[in-house]
């Protein structure tokens, strides 16, 4: 659980002031912001690794305690990766050096060790161009941050890079995630999806190519679309596992205070994540929701496509998400989706507002919802969806900027990368293309590090289904 922070806040000029400060007197800066209330004790921990030497545990601490939306944190927290950048350079240490020894490297490696979580990282990993020789090298996408930071302590990058462009799809944003200084953008092209514009800046600047996609944006279209003569039969729908992060709750109490009138709404999520049914439905209870809402649990993709298409508009109430799935799908429906203003994570700027709407606090988001009632028009969010959504429109823009990228590199390029979808977790959209990449799955068993038991058999039976 994250630290509990001071609630008396300070204007952002109070680290932007001191920013030299940070560098020359770290910890007494740190601790007088700390008495501001502007940083938690998160901040002032992290501080104490950097100054061990032990970087990506500070890295691992920021990312997991910093508050989830909050722009004084987020500046903190690179303040302080910029003083480790500065030790590092002093003291002559490489970053991959003192991951080595590292109690994050040590937790990577005891939990992927676990077989279902070895079974996640073969889910993740995926060869979406094959190897064809020296001078055209293939394309390994890794998605998910988790797997992003263990593929390179799991695998020998050095061997992985003189075959494969290595591509990145965190699911959080933010450029203080370990796989920055662990993966060489020198070695091959390694491009990282992008959530926020802040994030290209940083990643480009460093020497990654960004990328203007996201985990979202490979659905597959073939499931979700438009259904003709549909009646709307909910005011809204949220496609969300049934966790507090998801935040029910505060839709559940904007309705309750501020709405008017009939009230129908859809919920979907699954059985065997977070509270599950019981918990949704006590959740219900308590704010005297049962009668109005539909309960839906396990359901397949065509289902939520019928959900999303009898529903006013998808409400994504999550303060943080990894691009949200979901939204995409809803889009591609032809629903609206209500997104926080303050929401990390989404990729609003990317989107006409008819499509993505944002509302600020419960009483904007009742009116939100009020308003699709009115205002929702299928076919025109359907087509601001596929102007840049979809594993199809993916696939485009993957191809076109790695190949710009292999060019200026004077490598060749004669085969396109293949389109994948992700569902639960990554999948070839045609079997021929799995087939095609046989060989590339046993050289990366070769790149295992340490004994890590990569299994291209189990590889390829994961990122194939249909």
């Amino acid at each position: 659980m994250a630290p509990s922070i001071a609630s008396r806040p300070a204007p952002l000029v109070t680290v932007r002031t001191h920013f030299s400060e940070l560098i020359q007197r770290p910890t007494t800066l740190l601790k007088r912001l700390r008495r501001q209330g502007v940083v938690g004790a998160w901040a002032i921990r992290a501080l104490a690794r950097v100054r061990r030497g032990h970087f990506h545990d500070a890295i691992e601490l920021l990312a997991r305690s910093e508050p989830l939306a909050s722009g004084m944190s987020n500046r903190v927290s690179q303040a302080v990766l910029n003083y480790a950048d500065a030790q590092a350079a002093r003291h002559k240490i490489r970053w991959h050096d003192a991951w080595k020894g590292s109690q994050a490297s040590d937790r990577i490696r005891s939990r992927f060790a676990v077989e279902s979580q070895r079974r996640f990282f073969h889910a993740n990993v995926i060869v979406v161009k094959p190897f064809v020789a020296p001078r055209e090298r293939g394309i390994v996408v890794v998605k998910y941050s988790e797997v992003g930071e263990a593929f390179p302590v799991l695998m020998d990058m050095e061997r992985v890079q003189a075959r494969y462009h290595v591509v990145l799809e965190p699911s959080t944003t933010g450029h203080r995630q370990a796989f920055v200084r662990l993966i060489d953008p020198r070695a091959s092209v390694v491009g990282i999806q992008i959530l926020t514009p802040s994030d290209a800046d940083a990643f480009r600047k460093r020497g990654f190519l960004d990328l203007p996609l996201c985990a979202g944006d490979w659905v597959d279209e073939s499931a979700f679309h438009p259904t003709p003569r549909v009646e709307k039969r909910f005011d809204f729908v949220m496609v969300s596992n049934f966790l507090p992060m998801k935040r029910h709750a505060f839709v559940f109490a904007a309705l309750r205070r501020y709405w008017n009138g009939p009230l129908r709404f859809a919920l979907a999520g699954a059985s065997d994540v977070g509270g599950g049914e019981r918990w949704i439905r006590e959740l219900l209870e308590q704010y005297g929701l049962s009668t109005n809402a539909e309960l839906h649990v396990d359901v397949a993709p065509e289902q939520i496509n019928a959900l999303l298409n009898a529903s006013y508009c998808h409400i994504l109430a999550a303060l943080r998400e990894g691009a949200n799935r979901a939204t995409f799908e809803a889009m591609l429906a032809g629903t609206p989706v209500l997104v926080p203003h303050d929401h990390v994570g989404f990729p609003t700027w990317r989107f006409p507002q008819g499509a993505v709407r944002t509302f600020a606090g419960s009483r904007d988001l009742v009116r939100a919802i009020r308003d699709c009632r009115v205002t929702t028009d299928p076919t025109s969010v359907v087509e601001m969806a596929k102007a840049s959504t979809g594993s199809e429109n993916a696939t485009r823009i993957l191809s076109t900027a790695m190949r710009a990228e292999a060019d200026r590199r004077g490598e060749s390029w004669t085969t396109e990368p293949f389109r994948h979808v992700n569902r639960v977790h990554a999948s070839y959209f045609f079997r021929a293309d799995l087939d095609a990449c046989h060989s590339d799955y046993r050289y990366l068993q070769s790149c295992a590090r340490d004994g890590f038991g990569y299994d291209p058999a189990v590889a390829q039976s994961l990122l194939w289904r249909r």
